[in-house]
């Protein structure tokens, strides 16, 4: 059985019924230029161009998509050139170039990235999912396609590219034999597929079919081999669908109509011209001719699918040669990129210190002007002091001469100081007796008034009230008579 084809199969039908990106509704998806008005409308029209080439006629495809792609880059638009760059993607695949078509989709999921345009930023990633498919990278284009499945139900659960993600995420882990987790997704793509394309739902009965094979429930794998419709259905799914019904009749031991099966199988294979198809179809019609001891012709198609498989493996390992130098490139280019940045940042530092180190040198400069005019300015005045030094030489000798006279009036002040301290003496002694007065005999009936006055503040009886009172009066005369005796203390005379 091939691999992966089914998946890009089912995508592309998908994308043209319902023009996610391109087709009939490219006007909702690529926005008109205000500017160039008549440039976004050729974009439009060859972009549907190479839709109806990219399967059949890879170059001319290419060469349209090349050609929008110079218009895109001419007006500017990141969208419009991350449409161009997904339909040459789309070209490169098909002209079997996997390693041009990764380069291709990684610059368009960049872009529409930076246009903040997530639907187109999705279906890049989805086509760099699916090239993984092609080069049996099946983890990452698992992580891919689930990424893209979160993406999708936060930003927009009805979203037409939703049960492709579940379809090819439910192919991925198909190849890696997870035959469970297969199943799951490969259900949530037919029920997102339901009332959508018959394209779609024929190719999740056609997965389910498979998977139920692989898990030797032939009743189920039947079942959802009848539930496929006839109509809509192109040859090489066709051809698929037939090598899956030979291969059960295989196991039924239905020789005769798994040989019918099997050869209805290689007629279609054939006229799609599809080799990953042919050789899987080759090989499970030579099981079935062997089987049915038809030896010669079952040699005869061995050959032709060993034939078919050694260039497939051809092809499969150049592609996966040709990615992996484009990822070590983009590895290379990145880790350029941080050492430059790192280089940059080491200059950005370097420029700084230099400039600090500058304006410190500056500094330096006008310290050093600053030091030499203070050094001139010392110099001045140390003449100066010099001059001042000899008037105070001068002065000294005038000083010294007052200075007498200076001895003299203070023989003269000592005598009258000597005076003022005798009578001094005399104040002091008075201020003395004064102070001791003061302190008992003032005191005393002040102490009186003040007990009184609190008796009566607590006394309610009017009697009472009126003994104190008159106590308060004799207190009062009291402290007139000692105060006027403690004038007479200050001054006798």
């Amino acid at each position: 059985m091939n691999k992966f084809l089914p998946v890009r199969i089912f995508t592309l039908f998908f994308l043209l019924h319902f023009g996610f990106v391109y087709g009939q509704n490219t006007q909702s998806t690529i926005p008109t230029s205000t500017h160039q008005p008549s440039d976004t409308a050729t974009i439009k029209r060859m972009l549907e161009r190479v839709i109806e080439y990219r399967f059949n006629n890879s170059d001319s495809a290419l060469a349209l998509a090349k050609k929008a792609l110079l218009i895109a880059r001419r007006i500017k638009n990141d969208t419009l050139i991350a449409h161009c760059l997904n339909a040459a993607g789309g070209a490169h695949y098909y002209a079997g170039n996997l390693a041009l078509a990764m380069v291709e989709y990684k610059e368009a999921a960049k872009l529409a990235n930076r246009a903040h345009y997530t639907g187109l930023e999705i279906y890049a990633n989805h086509n760099f999912g699916l090239i993984y498919l092609d080069t049996e990278n099946f983890i990452k284009a698992a992580k891919l396609f689930h990424k893209n499945i979160l993406l999708l139900n936060r930003i927009n659960p009805n979203e037409e590219l939703l049960p492709v993600s579940y379809y090819s995420l439910g192919t991925s882990f198909e190849h890696q034999s997870k035959l469970d987790s297969a199943n799951f997704y490969f259900e949530k793509a037919l029920q997102q597929s339901k009332g959508l394309s018959p394209f779609a739902i024929n190719n999740c009965y056609f997965k389910l079919a498979k998977i139920n094979y692989l898990s030797h429930n032939d009743s189920i794998a039947t079942r959802y081999m009848d539930s496929i419709q006839s109509n809509r259905i192109p040859a090489v799914t066709q051809s698929l669908i037939y090598e899956l019904k030979a291969q059960i009749g295989y196991d039924q031991n239905k020789l005769i109509d798994a040989r019918r099966f099997g050869l209805m199988a290689i007629k279609l294979a054939e006229r799609a011209n599809y080799n990953r198809v042919k050789y899987t179809v080759y090989k499970t019609y030579s099981t079935i001719l062997e089987r049915l001891k038809e030896t010669d012709s079952a040699f005869y198609y061995l050959k032709r699918a060993v034939e078919g498989k050694e260039k497939h493996q051809q092809q499969l390992s150049s592609n996966q040669l040709a990615i992996y130098e484009n990822e070590l490139r983009d590895e290379e280019i990145e880790s350029k990129n941080e050492l430059l940045l790192y280089q940059s940042i080491k200059i950005r530092y370097l420029v700084i210190i230099i400039l600090l180190l500058s304006i410190l040198l500056v500094g330096i400069i006008v310290s050093i002007r600053k030091l030499k005019n203070a050094k001139t300015k010392v110099e001045l005045q140390r003449s100066e002091i010099q001059n001042q030094q000899e008037e105070i030489v001068a002065q000294n000798e005038e000083l010294r001469s007052q200075q007498e006279e200076i001895v003299t009036i203070n023989n003269r002040l000592e005598e009258l100081l000597n005076e003022r301290t005798t009578r001094l003496e005399v104040k002091k002694q008075q201020v003395t007796d004064y102070a001791f007065f003061n302190a008992h005999e003032l005191r005393r009936p002040i102490s009186t008034i003040l007990g009184l006055q609190e008796v009566l503040r607590l006394t309610q009886d009017n009697f009472q009230r009126l003994e104190i009172i008159t106590k308060l009066m004799d207190c009062v005369a009291e402290l007139d008579v000692v105060v006027k005796k403690s004038q007479r203390l200050l001054d006798p005379d």
